[in-house]
């Protein structure tokens, strides 16, 4: 992990744990029973502004199961980490197999329950996240 990323994070608190994971995005850091940080690798504060806003959102709805939810940005000489509350639980497949069996029947029910919880969400600032990059949002 970038020691960078150490050295802010303990700054604000925080004692840095094992790396959950890595993708295109960025790196997950453990911070805690309840937080995780995300190292961000093209993501600034200006575009990590919304997540705040949408996970306030998430949060207000009824969605009958815990989401992840930003909970404070933190940004220092192009290094944007997002704390967040962690979420426990497992996928039910590993990203990346190649030529990855169907959905078990399991599966696809535990999917569609996952959807039907997300559509009792409320609007508001659901909005504030693109659905597709470079989407331009409405004026607020």
């Amino acid at each position: 992990m970038d020691e960078r990323a150490v050295e802010l994070l303990r700054r604000h608190g925080w004692r840095p744990g094992d790396v959950l994971g890595a993708g295109m995005e960025g790196t997950v850091v453990d911070l805690s029973a309840d937080e995780v940080a995300k190292i961000w690798h093209d993501r600034d504060a200006v575009e990590s502004e919304p997540l705040l806003r949408f996970g306030a959102a998430v949060e207000r709805s009824p969605i009958p199961f815990r989401c992840s939810r930003t909970l404070e940005i933190l940004d220092e000489d192009n290094l944007t980490m997002t704390i967040e509350r962690k979420v426990s639980g497992s996928p039910l497949r590993l990203d990346a197999v190649p030529d990855a069996p169907l959905a078990t029947a399991d599966e696809a029910r535990l999917m569609g329950d996952a959807l039907a919880g997300l559509s009792t969400a409320r609007a508001g600032d659901l909005d504030a996240l693109p659905i597709l990059p470079g989407e331009v949002q409405p004026m607020r």
